[in-house]
């Protein structure tokens, strides 16, 4: 059975665009620089749209390139039944959760040397490692603040690949319609 869903795996990964990977290299440079503008004003003014545009602009088009990439690479096999939610799903977060997990609980730490342990509680913890502080139960500050959009990725995922199965058709426009309307 493991050995299938690795065939399945190596499947779904031959798809790739590496342009697109490109382009959304450069988005994820334009976020970082954004986050970082406090300490960068000062040595690289010239970078000021960034500063300015690089968080919300770089977000929008990160978001709207995974749809594009999840229409291509997985729609076909979504709707034929040949990838299911979990396995779409643990593709998709296996890559990057362990470094999220291991930067929430030193962003923990940090917090709680700063702060003391009275702000920790055990619902905010739970949510923050579970990625679902935004857009799922209740929006709360993310402890690991930088990572609030992995918690909305997931359920644009989540809602791309339901309906994907649910209308059974190629469906990058709902990824679209979903950023655009807020969903991000």
């Amino acid at each position: 059975m493991i050995y299938l869903n690795k065939l399945k795996y190596m499947e779904i990964s031959s798809k790739r665009l590496k342009s697109i990977d490109t382009v959304k290299g450069i988005m994820i440079w334009g976020i970082v620089i954004y986050h970082m503008s406090e300490n960068l004003k000062m040595a690289f003014p010239f970078l000021s749209p960034i500063y300015t545009y690089g968080g919300d602009l770089g977000n929008t088009i990160f978001f709207m390139l995974s749809g594009f990439m999840m229409e291509y690479t997985y729609s076909a096999k979504v709707i034929k039944g040949n990838v299911t939610l979990y396995t779409f799903i643990y593709k998709r977060i296996s890559k990057w959760y362990l470094i999220y997990f291991f930067s929430s609980i030193l962003s923990i730490i940090f917090i709680v040397d700063d702060f003391g342990l009275q702000v920790l509680n055990v619902k905010q913890v739970v949510l923050n490692l579970t990625l679902t502080t935004s857009g799922w139960i209740e929006d709360i500050y993310p402890y690991n603040l930088p990572c609030w959009f992995l918690s909305c990725l997931i359920i644009q995922y989540i809602l791309w690949y339901l309906s994907t199965k649910l209308f059974k058709l190629h469906a990058w426009y709902i990824f679209l319609f979903l950023v655009l309307g807020g969903g991000q």
